[in-house]
């Protein structure tokens, strides 16, 4: 006797279950792969900013300095010293300074340089006193340059020539210092085409020219501040977008989609050639009679002339007495009932027992 044909059908395709996990646990390294492809682009800068130098450029300015001295053995008679700091006061006659000022570009350009001088008389204690002077000097001016940009400004001062106006001061304020400053104070502003650009830009070189007495080294002229620097750039931010990674997160969303998919139908796959759980033969065999089928304690055994049958269930019981069309008698003493259907010689027996949580 062959197997039923609906036995065959599960066989050839639970032969595919090994096939179809294969295949599972491919597709769940793709999708795996792919999700981490997706997720590692997609976190990766789509827009780059970056710093581009249109021009670059360098304002430097420069003090030097002559001193006209006094018939002197300190300096061996010497008429003019330059670039000495300190000076001994006494033997100076006259100061003269010169600012040297450049501008430099790179691309260059028209350069505008306007300028103004100011010149302050002032106590160096905080707080202290300060009062405009006029030198001989040239005090605003404005020129104009194709390329680099030179400026030249000359100064001439008496360092002695202010002690009768300190003396006022310090009678009317009543603060007296060994020490006095005369601050020469330019502002540069710069105004120039580099490019597709325009730059403005200021520079203040403050020159201090210090005038001390009854120091350790006497009465001296010490200069302060007599180099500056300032470079500069013009910059313009760019945002670049990167095509390439446009175009692989493109590549990373249909790997994903595919392989997901992929997945869910391996998945699909799976659950339809599992194994399914087999039934035993005499199980299957039962399974055609369930409907009069009933379940007895043991085999029938006779006693006094009839063959007794204990059944499992009251339900069997019950299914005997609508097969057999007998009634269901029942016999029962202090803990329990015996319920019975009689066939003749056969009798049909189902015992209940009082439970013990019955009882309490």
């Amino acid at each position: 006797m062959g197997k039923p044909e609906s036995d065959e059908k599960p066989d050839k395709r639970e032969r595919l279950f090994p096939a179809m996990l294969l295949i599972l646990l491919i597709t769940a390294i793709l999708s795996a792969a792919s999700m981490g492809y997706l997720y590692m682009v997609n976190t990766t800068p789509v827009e780059l900013r970056r710093e581009e130098t249109l021009a670059t450029y360098t304002q430097q300015a420069h003090y030097t300095w002559r001193a006209y001295l006094k018939p002197n053995v300190v300096y061996l008679n010497a008429s003019r010293i330059e670039d000495t700091t300190p000076m001994y006061m006494r033997v100076v006659k006259l100061l003269e300074i010169r600012l040297r000022y450049t501008f430099t570009s790179n691309p260059q350009g028209n350069v505008t340089v306007r300028y103004r001088l100011e010149t302050t008389l002032r106590s160096p204690k905080e707080g202290g006193w300060s009062i405009p002077i006029r030198l001989n000097a040239s005090y605003k001016g404005e020129e104009t340059f194709k390329g680099a940009a030179r400026l030249e400004l000359k100064l001439t001062l008496d360092p002695n020539g202010y002690w009768d106006l300190i003396k006022t001061v310090e009678e009317e304020t009543g603060t007296y210092s060994s020490e006095y400053h005369i601050e020469v104070s330019p502002y540069i502003e710069v105004e120039a085409d580099l490019g597709s650009r325009k730059l403005e830009e200021t520079l203040n070189p403050k020159l201090t020219v210090k005038l001390q007495y009854r120091t350790d080294m006497g009465d001296v002229i010490s200069l302060e501040g007599t180099e500056y620097s300032k470079p500069g750039q013009i910059t313009e931010t760019k945002v670049i977008t990167r095509e390439d990674v446009v175009r692989q997160r493109g590549y990373a969303l249909i790997a994903s989609i595919t392989s997901v998919s992929g997945l869910a139908g391996s998945l699909i796959g799976v659950a339809k050639t599992r194994p399914r759980r087999r039934e035993e033969p005499i199980t299957r065999e039962l399974k055609q009679v369930e409907d009069i089928l009933v379940e007895t304690k043991g085999e029938p055994h006779l006693r006094r002339g009839h063959t007794v049958v204990r059944v499992s269930t009251l339900e069997d019981l019950s299914k005997l007495s609508e097969l057999l069309m007998k009634p269901i008698l029942a016999s029962k003493a202090q803990d329990q009932a015996i319920l019975y259907v009689l066939d003749g010689q056969v009798k049909y027996i189902y015992k209940l027992e009082r439970r013990e949580d019955e009882t309490t």
